[in-house]
């Protein structure tokens, strides 16, 4: 308290400095609500840019695995109560139950009224089993490698694992296409609660998802064809070309670039047939030979973390912010170029609203930084905070339409 007291005036100058750019980034939340309500029932649906990405590679690869897998421990199953618990699932959030198509020409999604008839949980009991672990981990492997349909559906698997009388569970996979690690979260969250509230006969109920996979799709389509969406992907590009054409190193863009890089794996995937007969890739897709879908976890080692520690209050910034500064002066070190841009992941739930939506919301921004070696360490972690609340505001903007 006493702290709080000798740094009153210091406390409040930075919340409303933070005030100040929170402001900035106005995404429009009272348009988004009315977008929300006015979407219709319709045989189908526009898609988002990452299930229009996914359904391209599925044309173009046939079957493919871009698969998120995770699990979810749980004290003991009853076969009943598990196959209410996912029966719920599949009621409450569209998008487990949804496909693709093309009409006219454009990708589209199908939000079926029930899960097919031929998804079913499979059960693999390991109980009597003397290499548990090994087996477990070809399980695993199976999910990580399920081919999925995006014509046919579902895209998510479920395994029901009896590893020992202490350990039970789900290993589920789910498509990229219609997952990101929120959604793992909250299906996990979900699962578990639900499995409680049925296992004990309580009345309670999960509240019910007010907005789905395709109205938040339906929000941020609008937004981007809007006069500031389309303002903003001005602005965007041009920061972008400024950054390339003040870069020292004499890249060669022509023999580096997105376009080149695709056309081969397309020619691969196609293997002879004329890139004429598919829809058009260039913007839509990054690459056809994507890593398997995984999720990141980075390691500090204890000595580090106090120094990180130490440095986030004497430089007052977020965490986040301090390690792109460290890599930005890395990479800076490294080839003594002053302009670098920096691809980083970022949330699509830009609202309170969207929290609980499945889907592959997460998306992709550039951020451009100019290091100044005049600038103290303090004003170079600053101009990178400024620069990615600034970014926030380009966060839809579909980053292989700006490779493009």
């Amino acid at each position: 308290m006493e702290e709080v007291k000798e740094n009153k005036q210091q406390l409040i100058n930075y919340i409303d400095k933070v005030n100040i750019k929170n402001r900035q980034i106005d995404f429009d939340k009272e348009q988004m609500l009315i977008s929300v309500t006015s979407l219709k029932d319709q045989e189908t649906y526009d898609v988002s840019h990452q299930q229009e990405k996914e359904y391209l590679r599925y044309l173009i690869k046939g079957k493919h695995a871009f698969n998120i897998v995770f699990q979810v421990t749980l004290p003991i199953i009853q076969d009943e109560i598990m196959d209410k618990v996912i029966n719920t699932l599949f009621e409450r959030h569209e998008i487990l139950r949804t496909t693709f198509l093309v009409v006219k020409g454009q990708v589209q999604q199908k939000i079926h009224t029930h899960i097919p008839i031929d998804f079913n949980l499979e059960y693999v009991n390991l109980l009597d089993v003397s290499n548990k672990e090994e087996r477990f981990q070809n399980e695993f492997k199976e999910s990580e490698n399920r081919l999925f349909d995006f014509e046919k559906g579902p895209l998510i698997s479920i395994k029901v694992i009896r590893y020992d009388d202490n350990v039970q569970g789900l290993l589920i996979s789910m498509h990229h296409a219609i997952s990101d690690q929120e959604t793992t979260k909250k299906i996990e969250e979900e699962i578990q609660l639900l499995y409680d509230i049925f296992e004990k006969g309580s009345k309670q109920s999960l509240s019910p998802t007010e907005i789905q996979s395709k109205e938040h799709t339906f929000w941020v389509n609008s937004y981007l064809k809007s006069d500031i969406g389309l303002k903003r992907i001005k602005s965007y590009i041009e920061k972008i070309k400024k950054s390339l054409s003040l870069d020292k190193r004499g890249i060669n863009l022509q023999e580096n670039s997105y376009k080149k890089k695709l056309n081969k794996e397309l020619e691969i995937a196609l293997k002879g047939k004329d890139l004429k007969e598919f829809p058009y890739f260039f913007g839509y897709v990054y690459n056809l030979f994507p890593i398997q879908g995984a999720s990141y976890q980075t390691f500090i080692n204890e000595n580090q973390i106090t120094k990180l520690n130490h440095m986030l209050k004497l430089y007052n910034c977020s965490f986040f912010s301090l390690l792109m500064t460290l890599f930005a002066i890395v990479f800076y070190k490294k080839d003594k170029n002053e302009n670098l841009r920096m691809f980083i992941p970022y949330s699509g739930r830009v609202f309170e609203e969207f929290n609980d939506v499945l889907g592959w919301l997460s998306s992709e921004m550039i951020i451009c930084i100019t290091i100044d070696d005049k600038l103290t360490i303090k004003d170079l972690i600053n101009n990178v905070s400024n620069t990615i609340l600034e970014t926030k505001n380009y966060s839809l903007y579909p980053h292989e339409k700006i490779m493009n």
